[in-house]
């Protein structure tokens, strides 16, 4: 390499955080770039927005539609009006739970933050709630159901399209082989929330580096797991060393000293607002 032929004799780490992340860009973009193409040919999220703007509208009679619905049930006398208003209600919340839950980062940014998945995911789930509720009638009229199957049918070209539905179904089986790998490096793990803060946890360096060696085991054990995850494992067989040194020994006047290196070289990311 080109460091070891410029800095000779000069100690050579990698840093754990870029070396996931990277590792994860080459597993996971070609799917991701997929799924975000398709998305944007349908307009989603654009429609969906239109949407809930619509039926906020419709909601927003200068009165709260679930304290009227509680003061009705309380007192005996539900008011109609908020019945018609509680398929517009459901509909609007459905839609704006799925732009909040795909807006839910971690602060580490693609491959660890998945967005356009995480929409993909919600748009399948407000999809079958709809289709579970669209028929249920509050009244004896179909038309109050309207914004349900309005809703339905936005959402069923989209989740219909194969290109999209193949992309996310691979991209979502190798992010759970992504997330096994973050787990055993222990560091960006799946449920943190450190961002470029996340410095790993405090286990020591052997025991990661045998989690490491396990699943690096595990993707070999199958040949058809090893094709699909062949440039994974060589990025862990070219920079194990660089990842698993050995401390610094340093000489000094008052003797001997052992550094041992910060997993992550992110110190200067973090001095950025984010």
């Amino acid at each position: 390499m080109a460091v070891e032929e410029v800095f000779t004799g000069v100690a050579d780490f990698i840093c754990h955080f870029h070396f996931l992340r990277d590792v994860g860009k080459d597993l996971l973009l070609k799917d991701y770039q997929s799924i975000i193409k398709q998305l944007r040919k349908y307009n989603v999220r654009q429609l969906l927005k239109q949407k809930a703007r619509y039926l906020e509208k419709k909601i927003d009679h200068g009165s709260d539609v679930i304290a009227d619905l509680k003061a009705g049930l309380e007192n005996g006398n539900l008011n109609t009006a908020s019945v018609e208003r509680i398929p517009a209600l459901a509909t609007y919340t459905l839609i704006n739970w799925a732009f909040e839950s795909s807006s839910e980062y971690r602060g580490y940014g693609f491959p660890f933050d998945r967005p356009h998945l995480e929409f993909y995911h919600g748009l399948k789930k407000i999809h079958w709630l709809l289709g579970n509720i669209k028929d249920v009638r509050l009244r004896d009229k179909a038309k109050d159901n309207r914004p349900f199957i309005q809703a339905q049918k936005l959402l069923e070209e989209v989740l219909a399209d194969k290109e999209l539905d193949e992309s996310a179904a691979s991209m979502e089986a190798k992010a759970k082989v992504f997330d096994k790998l973050r787990k055993a490096l222990r560091i960006a793990l799946p449920e943190g929330k450190n961002g470029l803060n996340d410095d790993g946890d405090e286990k020591d360096l052997k025991t990661i580096e045998k989690k490491v060696t396990e699943f690096r085991d595990w993707l070999v054990s199958y040949e058809k797991r090893k094709g699909t995850y062949l440039k994974m494992i060589k990025q862990l067989d070219k920079y194990r060393e660089k990842l698993f040194a050995d401390p610094l020994v340093v000489n000094t006047p008052e003797g001997q000293i052992i550094i041992a290196p910060q997993r992550t070289n992110n110190i200067i990311g973090k001095v950025f607002p984010r």
